[in-house]
């Protein structure tokens, strides 16, 4: 309880604020604040591939609703491969894997006690060529909770607080 007491006052003093958040089937990211000022945060997006490839499918087959055609309808299957594809060599989608790591400031956490080993272990997995060689993109916050010791997680509304 005193090296809670010990940060959570450090803290309050110089006014920090670790926000990380996980929206298991969209995205996961985290915001580091310092008076008043974001200075890192990541935000990974689930969804970025498949918002790509809707885009794709938007402009070339304006008539087709685009949600059931790439994802319901039998004749999409073929069209939704080449277009997953498409997208995963283009340089456009590959720009916005790589964006997503561009403000992760990792010395940051320093702030909130963790070690430079601990800090290292994040440098080796949040970037582009990390992520990309994942054979899950769930498997990256798992190994970030890990790091940091977020152990389990629970979904505490603002109504919850009062």
């Amino acid at each position: 309880m005193k090296k809670f007491q010990k940060v959570y006052f450090k803290s309050q003093k110089k006014s920090q604020c670790y926000i990380f958040y996980n929206f298991e089937d969209h995205c996961w990211g985290y915001r580091v604040v310092y008076n008043s000022q974001e200075i890192a945060s990541l935000h990974i997006s689930y969804v970025l591939l498949d918002t790509s490839i809707i885009k794709l499918a938007e402009e070339r087959y304006p008539e087709e609703d685009h949600i059931e055609f790439l994802y319901v309808d039998p004749r999409g299957d073929k069209i939704r491969t080449e277009l997953i594809e498409e997208v995963l060599r283009s340089n456009e989608y590959n720009e916005k894997i790589a964006k997503q790591f561009t403000n992760c400031n990792l010395k940051t956490f320093r702030f909130f006690e963790l070690d430079n080993e601990r800090i290292k272990q994040l440098d080796d997995i949040l970037n582009n060529n990390y992520y990309t060689q994942l054979e899950s993109k769930h498997q990256l916050v798992e190994e970030f909770k890990e790091l940091l010791n977020i152990e389990e997680m629970s979904w505490i509304g603002y109504e919850q607080i009062e």
